[in-house]
């Protein structure tokens, strides 16, 4: 397959102010053709310079990959951006050329030295934030994205969330209801936050988590929850990202083309970072990591309340990925699965 199906289609040039901004670089390739393509050698180069020659890559039809510099691990690329999604191939970079916070020019070449991609991207994303790129070489335009995480934010509509007068859908709740805690304390909304994806024109690590009703243990959820990439999950005395608990059947990302073409997540903002539950499932309220600004109704909160506040973080680890969960967390999930085949063969005995 031609090389020119491979297309930069995201990158961040001014990383979080939390850590250092060479270290934290990087871009999206996606492979836009219907075959395989090659990218042993490959480099990406700023107007300073070039990196040294990738490795042997291979990224096949519709496969995403992030370029990262290789002085941090993949561990630390997802402390701050987290896990990758499934099917993402990371891809580290030596020599990693320093992008231009001021505005710089990208080129993408192959093997031989040719630029398939190349472009001058303005300064126009602030610190954590990307620049999603579009349309043909030559023309493309920029768009800035303040969530460049692998998920957007929260709560699918028609997530449960457990009241003191039962469960309420999460896009019903309102500023000033009480939601109940897992220690069974009523705490007080002060924001809900809402933030809509535009599927048809959204990267892969949009895709949601669905978790299915059981996965996490008898009855919980008590239904289906589908929450995003990032979102966290509390088990076991830690907050885990609901990407890292993707097992490809119990639970398992939501294709975009299964979602509406737009489709509305929403947060729970509480006094603290508290865990409350979602159909059943102990599940984190919003934690401002990367603030509020991504939000839809942001100006609402600053109408609300005049500016940002910080939230401290519950006292648990948080774990972003899969290789980093415990194994009695593994092996819950894998009980729950193996109760869900089980279920599952009966019902199809019974139909014979």
């Amino acid at each position: 397959m031609p090389d020119t199906d491979i297309q930069i289609t995201e990158f961040i040039y001014d990383a979080p102010n939390s850590v250092n901004d060479n270290n934290y670089e990087w871009v999206e390739i996606l492979n836009t053709g219907t075959g395989p393509v090659d990218l042993s050698n490959w480099t990406l180069s700023d107007a300073a310079g070039a990196s040294d020659p990738i490795g042997s890559v291979t990224l096949a039809a519709g496969q995403y990959a992030v370029l990262y510099n290789a002085n941090i691990s993949q561990a630390d690329f997802e402390t701050v951006y987290g896990a990758l999604p499934a099917g993402a191939v990371p891809i580290p970079v030596s020599s990693w050329p320093s992008l231009n916070n001021g505005g710089d020019t990208i080129t993408l070449a192959n093997a031989s030295s040719t630029a398939i991609e190349t472009f001058t991207y303005p300064d126009a994303a602030g610190p954590g934030e990307s620049l999603e790129v579009s349309g043909p070489d030559g023309a493309e335009t920029f768009t800035q994205d303040t969530s460049p995480t692998p998920g957007a934010l929260c709560f699918a509509a028609g997530s449960m969330i457990a009241t003191p007068e039962g469960e309420r859908a999460v896009e019903m709740l309102r500023i000033g209801d009480l939601v109940q805690t897992e220690q069974g304390h009523d705490v007080k909304v002060l924001w809900i936050g809402r933030q809509t994806v535009h599927t048809a024109h959204a990267p892969l690590r949009m895709e949601p988590v669905r978790i299915a009703k059981g996965a996490l243990g008898e009855n919980v959820p008590h239904h289906d929850l589908v929450v995003t990439a990032d979102h966290g999950m509390v088990l076991d005395g830690f907050v885990i990202n609901a990407s890292a608990l993707v097992n490809g059947s119990t639970i398992d990302w939501v294709p975009l083309t299964e979602l509406a073409e737009r489709v509305t997540y929403y947060h729970v903002e509480t006094e603290n970072h508290d865990v409350i539950l979602a159909n059943g499932a102990a599940s984190e309220t919003f934690l401002d990591m990367r603030g509020r600004a991504a939000f839809d109704n942001f100006q609402e909160y600053l109408d609300l309340y005049g500016t940002e506040r910080l939230i401290p973080e519950m006292s648990r680890a948080r774990i972003t990925s899969p290789r980093l969960l415990p194994d009695s967390i593994r092996q819950r999930c894998a009980r729950a699965l193996d109760k869900s085949n089980a279920q599952e063969t009966a019902a199809i005995r019974l139909r014979a």
